[in-house]
């Protein structure tokens, strides 16, 4: 078994982590830059992505906040990054999406699910009204709520390896969630009903069958009776957002030992992912998008899930998750300080670090959404600068 180096640099000094395994499809390197490489490499034009109500924040984002209506709605400033939901969409049916922790990939998947969801069409306006994406789809490249949404969260599966229904669980509460959400663009059944008739508590890939199967026929019949006024018309299949889908795996896996594919939560993984893929296709399961830490889990746990694109290194979503030199800036042009702008910034980038998400190209570096902000809204609160030496959750 070969050793991947993994260098995840999240301070100074530098961490190395050494992770054993026997393949992986694409080497993955989280990788930093020196002090005097943090600045633009492209030369794209640059632009801060910060939005604020009214020109007052009354806080920052921080990690706390991983809904995007609830950001939205409770005047939170937000950086936007509804600009890249037009870019997923062109890249592929099953991304996958692999970033450190605390950058914002939990969010990232709420803004999917908000501008993807059929039951938000009626938010639309609350939540996307004059954010980047908004241009997209007034100019028709793109068309919100057209799905079905499933959202799976492997970091929610603590049990230990003797388990065996601990995946089970987690899928069929995220089923049992699916069903209370879209009961009423079913209509005949209630989500009690749905979930009674259609889930098995011991076996959540037969549940998910039932599932894709029970949508699809729904679909069929909405398209073939030409039903254009049914809340389902125009829907195109079920999206299925996945958190942390190696949570579990790397919380437990020991690469060294081949007992872990023996394992029960290793074979209902494998068996979950090949059921999945087993479901894909028009008016099924019919987009993924997958976000995660490292790709070590695909290589001997979800192997049956081969029909996925690695998105990680892709130039065009190197900004999707982490602040970029113009976002910092403008947020600390909001803050009061004694340090001039330029000052503090320069003190952020020497301490705080920029991440390089390109395995050649040329990209900005950005920064830990998460440290960041909780810099940015504990400075806000204090009414003046902090020791950068020791940031907030750093």
């Amino acid at each position: 078994m070969r050793a991947i180096l993994y260098r995840f640099v999240c301070s100074k000094p530098q961490r190395l982590f050494c992770l054993a395994e026997p393949f992986i499809r694409q080497p993955f390197t989280y990788r930093t830059c020196s002090t005097s490489q943090q600045h633009h490499f492209t030369d794209s034009p640059k632009r801060q992505s910060l939005v604020i109500d009214n020109n007052k924040p009354t806080r920052f984002s921080e990690g706390i906040y991983q809904d995007l209506l609830q950001l939205r709605t409770e005047g939170v400033a937000y950086f936007d990054r509804t600009r890249f939901i037009t870019t997923i969409d062109s890249c592929g049916k099953a991304l996958l999406f692999l970033r450190p922790r605390r950058f914002g990939k939990s969010l990232t998947l709420s803004m999917l699910h908000y501008f993807h969801g059929v039951e938000h069409k009626q938010d639309y306006a609350k939540i996307f009204k004059g954010l980047d994406v908004d241009k997209d789809v007034q100019d028709k490249l793109i068309t919100p709520n057209q799905y079905l949404v499933l959202r799976l969260d492997f970091s929610k599966v603590r049990q230990g390896l003797n388990d065996a229904h601990a995946i089970d669980r987690m899928v069929n509460v995220a089923l049992v969630r699916f069903y209370g959400v879209y009961a009423s663009f079913f209509k005949e059944r209630t989500s009690s009903e749905l979930a009674s008739q259609l889930i098995d508590p011991a076996n959540a890939c037969v549940s998910l069958e039932q599932c894709v199967i029970f949508v699809q026929q729904t679909l069929q019949e909405v398209i073939d009776q030409d039903k254009k006024d049914h809340l389902l018309a125009g829907v195109k299949g079920i999206y299925v957002l996945i958190d942390e889908y190696d949570s579990f795996s790397n919380a437990h896996v020991n690469p060294i030992s081949p007992e872990w594919n023996e394992m029960c939560p290793a074979r209902t993984i494998q068996s979950l992912y090949a059921t999945m893929k087993g479901c894909t296709g028009p008016l099924q399961l019919v987009k993924y998008f997958i976000t995660g830490v490292s790709p070590i889990a695909l290589a001997d746990v979800s192997s049956g899930f081969n029909i996925e694109r690695n998105v990680s290194f892709l130039k065009a979503l190197s900004g999707l998750c982490g602040l970029t030199h113009e976002d910092v800036k403008a947020a600390l042009g909001k803050l009061p300080r004694y340090d001039s702008v330029e000052k503090e910034l320069s003190h952020l980038i020497n301490f705080v670090n920029g991440y390089h998400f390109c395995a050649s190209d040329k990209v900005d570096t950005v920064f830990n959404t998460t440290t960041c902000t909780e810099y940015f809204q504990a400075t806000s609160l204090k009414k003046g600068t902090l020791c950068i030496r020791g940031p907030p959750s750093l």
